[in-house]
């Protein structure tokens, strides 16, 4: 028997009939009849879906490689005991600039780092034994939609906080991606803007407070092109 099954649906992948998504941490598999559009992201709306909902079962923690400052790969654990521990582990950090030279930053949901503050729009975990290429593709899928699009490596860095409630001790690695694609907020996002360059560097000398930790980071220590 199909039950209504009110959801908010971030993320999405699978077939046409199945799928597997995350709502507030859980892990929920179900089936619902193909939309008429292919795009799982268009799942990305309130709504409600008559379903059989297959079962439902925690998220398993995320595996990470624990590295050296020299990124060499010591060995791996979950990612809340690297975060516990402080241990040093990979992330990719992703601007988003489209062709009029415009950069998306996102102000994250009350629940994430930096709250308030401009960041960058895509950030996440290397999990165990994935590429960056293939990290930046999922994450920049899992958090704005983005499936086509070019990309170019910029640098990377260590960047060390705690922060609620936790050690984050992160090697950066800092990629652009260039696009002029309509991104899809995930909750993890509340708002975002469209600045210019030299808007960056303006706000970075008024109104640095506007900008989270992790982008000044990123912009001071990473970045050459503000220097110019």
């Amino acid at each position: 028997m199909g039950v209504q099954f009110p959801l908010e649906a971030h993320w999405a992948y699978g077939s046409t009939a199945e799928y597997c998504i995350r709502i507030a941490g859980i892990r929920v598999q179900f089936s619902v009849g193909p939309p008429r559009n292919n795009s799982l992201r268009k799942l990305n709306a309130v709504g409600s879906f008559k379903t059989k909902i297959h079962y439902v079962s925690p998220m398993k923690d995320e595996m990470v490689d624990i590295v050296d400052e020299n990124n060499k790969t010591l060995y791996k654990t979950s990612k809340k005991e690297a975060h516990d521990k402080g241990l040093l582990h990979r992330c990719v950090i992703s601007e988003i600039i489209n062709l009029k030279d415009e950069w998306l930053l996102f102000v994250p949901s009350e629940h994430k780092q930096d709250k308030h503050q401009y960041v960058s729009p895509i950030g996440g975990h290397v999990q165990a034994g994935e590429s960056l290429e293939d990290a930046l593709k999922r994450e920049a899928f899992e958090e704005v939609g983005l499936e086509d699009y070019k990309f170019k490596f910029i640098g990377r860095g260590i960047y060390n906080r705690f922060v609620i409630g936790r050690r984050e001790n992160h090697y950066f690695n800092l990629f652009e991606i260039y696009s002029d694609d309509k991104v899809v907020l995930s909750d993890e996002t509340k708002d975002f803007k469209y600045f210019t360059k030299e808007e960056i560097k303006r706000l970075m000398k008024t109104d640095p407070k506007i900008f989270g930790g992790a982008f000044h980071f990123v912009y001071k220590n990473i970045y050459k092109k503000f220097k110019e």
